[in-house]
Parts: C-alpha cells; sequence; structure tokens
C-alpha cells in the first residue's frame, strides 16, 4: 500500500517536485505505516527498504523516459537538417558516360 501511494506522488507532480515531496514523504509513510502495523513508530526501518527502492525505480524510469525523449528529438532534428542538406539528385543526363 505504501508504493501505491509513493506512486500516486510521481504522477501527479513534476519530477523535480515529485523527488522533493518524496525525500519529505518517505520518513513520514515509513513512520505512519509502523504505528499501523507495529502500534509503535520505533520501527520505520522495516518499510524504509521498499520506499527508497521504489523511489530508485521511479528516478530511473523518468531518466530513461526524458534520454529517450531527448534521442527521439535530436533524431528529428537530425533528419529534417540532413533531407535539406543533401545535394539534389542527378538526372540521367547529367551522368558521366
Amino acid at each position: 500500500m505504501e508504493g501505491v501511494l509513493f506512486l500516486l506522488v510521481f504522477h501527479l507532480l513534476r519530477p523535480r517536485a515529485a523527488v522533493l515531496a518524496s525525500l519529505l514523504l518517505i520518513p513520514a509513510l515509513a513512520c505512519g505505516f509502523s504505528l499501523l502495523s507495529y502500534s509503535t513508530p520505533v520501527r520505520w526501518g522495516s518499510f524504509l527498504p521498499v520506499l527508497l527502492a521504489i523511489l530508485g525505480q521511479q528516478l530511473y524510469e523518468r531518466a530513461k523516459k526524458a534520454r529517450s525523449d531527448w534521442v527521439e528529438a535530436a533524431a528529428a532534428a537530425l533528419g529534417e537538417e540532413g533531407e535539406a542538406a543533401k545535394p539534389p539528385a542527378r538526372s540521367e543526363r547529367s551522368r558521366p558516360r
């Protein structure tokens, strides 16, 4: 359940705001779920690895998507420039024999 709440933050907020919010949310969620599960917030460390793994996975996915978007944009820009820079095709008459 803590993973679902944490993922919701990443889908509702921009990447930078989501990371900053998650840095505040990770300890709060860990303490809250420790309180719900064990009736004491002292065992928050049991929930910390799961939340940190979700944060790492979300950051990796965001970086992978940003990289693929950048590569597509660069390929499109190069494709447009490449077609404009191509020399005109030679006709059959101007071909040397």
